[in-house]
């Protein structure tokens, strides 16, 4: 009987003790400490003293930043039991439910200018000897999922940062390379955010030192090809990214075939590169362009048949059928929410095609494509307009070209149908009109 006394006292004293000590005056000191140190607000709802499964001070609500920047739901300081009682303390930091907002970055300078300089010290009353986070939500800045890190110290200077999805499609790691941090990044079977494009294996390497990324290393097996590249990021006076790419043998179907309209397969190689530049590195992706000289080989345009087009001048609209090509080359070109496609060429046995494609606010169609085919008197030369949007287009003869087609047809049937089509192009060309 009497352990069973001992025990519910035990067990009631590991309860009612944290209660009864008082944290709030502590609570405020540490608050103006850390704002102190890191050069940014730092507010905590609420704190109190476990005991168990060891002792430790657990916060709830913590907010970092003005506009609560970086907002943490538990964050728990577990004291080596060995260091308690010792002038110098090595403690453990774990925080769960860690969300990162946009405006964390102008936190992130502000921490960063002032935590510069600072250098490691081996006697400073309180060494964090390790940090661990679950639940980080960085979606606001690069759209990646929940992950989870863990954070390597020695003499409170960092020795190790580790970032990884929860499945570890994604590991990420950034060890100290001297004045500068080494970061390497692995993917397997990661699917990029906001897409279903899946990369099977990838390798990213680059250096991170100051408000600069340098990305010397990106290589992606995905699609059944390759993409590799390199690049910059910085973030000094205003936020700059630029780079280079190069594509070898990716699979057209999966990056067009979005929706039921027509899409291209085929393998898919080229270079080019990229840039923006905005006062924010938050708003990077909005400002980006970028310029490329692509090849598609041995593809075919599924849901259009251009030789069927031009070869009959169809007006009901400009889909169904197919057009295989050996060779479709273009310019690529985007800036903000325009991508054109210039100095488009299609090869294939029986027909060529030339001409420019516009695709505006990311839907619109607006272009012109010369189609040329064989017919009994000899290559007919089509000027077809295309219209409509991505997932509906149009493709139909130029207007001047088709009543051209209709008159010399009606006059010479067989080639009288090319001059006529001739004549109306050319008449347009002069009057500017249909």
């Amino acid at each position: 009987m009497k352990k069973w006394i001992v025990l519910l006292v035990f067990v009631a004293a590991i309860w009612l003790l944290p209660l009864l000590i008082p944290l709030a005056p502590y609570v405020r000191q540490a608050e103006q400490h850390a704002s102190d140190v890191l050069g940014v607000p730092l507010v905590i709802d609420s704190a109190k003293i476990q005991l168990l499964p060891s002792p430790r001070v657990v916060a709830h609500g913590v907010h970092v930043g003005g506009g609560s920047d970086v907002s943490v739901e538990e964050l728990s300081v577990v004291p080596e039991l060995s260091s308690i009682f010792s002038a110098q303390r090595v403690i453990s930091v774990m925080m769960d439910g860690v969300l990162v907002k946009k405006t964390a970055l102008v936190a992130y300078d502000i921490v960063q200018s002032r935590l510069a300089g600072r250098q490691s010290d081996a006697n400073a009353p309180v060494l964090v000897k390790q940090v661990q986070i679950d639940h980080l939500d960085v979606s606001a800045l690069v759209g990646l999922p929940v992950m989870r890190a863990s954070a390597g110290l020695a003499d409170n200077a960092l020795q190790s940062l580790r970032l990884e999805t929860h499945d570890r499609t994604l590991v990420a790691d950034l060890l100290p390379q001297g004045q500068a941090q080494a970061l390497q990044v692995k993917l397997h079977d990661f699917v990029l955010p906001g897409h279903r494009l899946k990369v099977d294996e990838g390798e990213v390497r680059a250096s991170l030192q100051a408000k600069a990324l340098h990305i010397t290393q990106v290589e992606l097996r995905m699609l059944d090809g390759k993409v590799t590249g390199q690049g910059e990021l910085g973030w000094q006076s205003s936020a700059k990214a630029s780079g280079k790419f190069q594509l070898q043998g990716v699979a057209m179907r999966a990056l067009t075939r979005t929706g039921r309209g027509p899409y291209l397969s085929g393998g898919l190689s080229g270079n080019g590169s990229l840039g923006a530049e905005t006062a924010q590195l938050g708003g990077l992706l909005d400002h980006l362009w970028v310029e490329a000289r692509l090849e598609v080989k041995e593809g075919v345009l599924h849901g259009i048949d251009l030789v069927k087009i031009a070869k009959l001048l169809l007006k009901q609209g400009g889909q169904g059928g197919e057009t295989a090509f050996d060779t479709l080359r273009t310019q690529l070109k985007v800036q903000g929410k325009r991508t054109q496609f210039k100095q488009l060429e299609l090869e294939s046995g029986l027909m060529t095609a030339k001409g420019n494609v516009d695709v505006l606010d990311g839907k619109q169609l607006e272009g012109a494509v010369t189609v040329a085919v064989k017919a009994t008197a000899g290559m007919l030369e089509v000027p077809l307009d295309v219209g409509g949007t991505v997932d509906a287009p149009t493709v139909l003869p130029d207007k001047a070209a088709a009543l051209g087609a209709a008159v010399g047809t009606a006059l010479m049937p067989g080639v009288g149908t090319s001059l006529g089509i001739k004549a109306g192009s050319q008449f347009k060309k002069l009057f500017g009109r249909d």
